[in-house]
């Protein structure tokens, strides 16, 4: 069996179109397809389905899918294990991150990882926390740095870094010189949240429940995807909204938003290192769950 084969047809499945793939490999259109036509005949069974100007599996097409995936980590950890043979940490480590430690945590650790093994070649995907995750056990990325724990029987981690979070208003908010608020006062609030899969949010939530506040019975004006877009949100008058201290520490420094605590209400939280449960890992991802730890 090509490998290219199966890389072709993961790709198509990946991007829901032949010309999708094509632009993606590289190739033209007709030799995505003849990849496509050649699994089809040598497993006797057709693969995909047309629905509309998508791409669908067959049954046949969903096992080949999940196998193909686990084949490709197979055979990217071998020749990241042959890469680094050698005394010499080398090879592709593949990070992913929530927003949070993504942006804020990360990128510093990531440079001093590389200023000590200069021939690690990392790249740095961010997501929210679903998004890490699927990654994960995909086999897209070899560890991930999230913002709320996930149970799955195929990944085990640790602690990596604390945070809390803080209720954050505009400079000109009725509130903004208090310095707290009481929990019922987040009911008067329009509040702006993040989507759902973030890892802040889900943290939020059951800290909201645990102190016996509904998530529901606040008033959601907004729902937005990156804590970014939340804190300009914010800054523009739109409302409040519970964000990680570690994204606003310059936002306050400039004056632009003000930062209040919730009484009775425990907003602190730890963010995780999430990665495979193997019995070993390659030198380069060894290298920095090590490197991490210290």
């Amino acid at each position: 069996m090509n490998l290219s084969l199966l890389q072709t047809f993961v790709t198509v499945v990946e991007m829901a179109s032949l010309s999708g793939a094509a632009r993606k490999l590289h190739l033209t259109q007709p030799a995505v397809s003849k990849h496509i036509q050649a699994l089809e005949e040598h497993y006797g069974t057709q693969l995909l389905e047309r629905v509309g100007r998508r791409i669908k599996l067959t049954e046949a097409g969903e096992i080949l899918f999940r196998n193909s995936l686990e084949i490709m980590a197979i055979m990217e950890q071998t020749d990241q294990a042959i890469a680094e043979s050698s005394a010499q940490i080398r090879g592709r480590l593949a990070l992913g991150a929530s927003n949070i430690p993504g942006h804020y945590i990360l990128p510093a650790i990531v440079g001093r990882f590389k200023k000590a093994y200069p021939e690690a070649q990392i790249t740095l995907e961010i997501g929210d926390t679903s998004q890490i995750i699927s990654q994960l056990l995909e086999g897209k990325i070899n560890v991930g740095v999230v913002g709320a724990w996930v149970k799955n029987r195929k990944l085990t981690g640790t602690k990596f870094a604390e945070d809390e979070i803080c209720l954050i208003v505009p400079p000109d908010h009725p509130r903004a010189k208090d310095g707290a608020i009481e929990i019922k006062d987040l009911l008067k609030e329009n509040l702006i949240w993040r989507e759902k899969g973030s890892g802040t949010r889900m943290v939020i939530e059951e800290k909201l429940n645990q102190a016996g506040l509904s998530p529901e019975k606040l008033k959601i004006v907004l729902e937005l995807g990156s804590t970014e877009a939340v804190i300009s949100a914010v800054e523009a008058g739109l409302g409040a909204a519970l964000v990680s201290r570690w994204a606003t520490q310059k936002v306050e420094d400039l004056g632009r938003v003000v930062s209040l605590s919730v009484k009775n209400l425990d907003l602190k939280r730890d963010l995780y290192l999430v990665y495979p449960k193997q019995k070993s890992y390659p030198r380069v991802v060894q290298a920095f769950l090590d490197f991490v730890r210290e």
